[in-house]
């Protein structure tokens, strides 16, 4: 097989712009969804702190005491039990519950768009290096290997193929 060096070329260009792309889009779409975390914060949750600020104040002012019952939310009578009531949580931008594996299931966020995409742009970059520099048309898949670009096969198919680049996209768990 033997891909034409100005259409490996385009679609190295393509593969950057798809790579930046797919990094952009999640970035926007979890900056909106951290954005309206914030919001239903402000909007529900602080409302229910605000008696408690009211009586606090009046208790700070006059010397009352605050009781337990005051608070908005009820405290844990062991160390293990959770706080319940509206207590702030900062928003989770993703991370696996364990470092190893890495499995889809194991995947933890505040929103739905899965992980970050991870970036091949720099191995893009240093092909598109390569082959700006070669002068004949033709490139073989023997070449780029033997100049140290392995595992291109998905490429080297892409260009042969005229089908161009798709970039993939990780597949996401349901939270709600």
């Amino acid at each position: 097989m033997k891909p034409n060096r100005l259409k490996l070329i385009e679609l190295v260009q393509g593969a950057i712009a798809a790579c930046e792309g797919a990094q952009a889009d999640w970035d926007r779409d979890v900056a909106a969804a951290e954005a309206e975390w914030e919001k239903r914060w402000k909007n529900s949750l602080v409302q229910q702190w605000r008696p408690f600020r009211d009586k606090l104040t009046k208790a700070l002012k006059d010397g009352s005491h605050i009781t337990r019952e005051d608070l908005p939310i009820v405290l844990p009578r062991y160390s293990g039990d959770p706080i319940q009531g509206p207590i702030y949580r900062p928003f989770n931008r993703g991370r696996y519950k364990n470092s190893y594996g890495k499995q889809p299931s194991d995947w933890v966020a505040d929103h739905n768009f899965g992980p970050r995409p991870v970036t091949t742009k720099n191995d893009f970059e240093t092909v598109l290096v390569f082959l700006e520099m070669i002068e004949e048309e033709i490139v073989t898949s023997g070449q780029l290997q033997a100049a140290g670009f392995r595992n291109l096969e998905k490429l080297v198919s892409a260009a042969t193929s005229g089908q161009g680049w798709k970039q993939e996209v990780p597949k996401v768990r349901d939270l709600s």
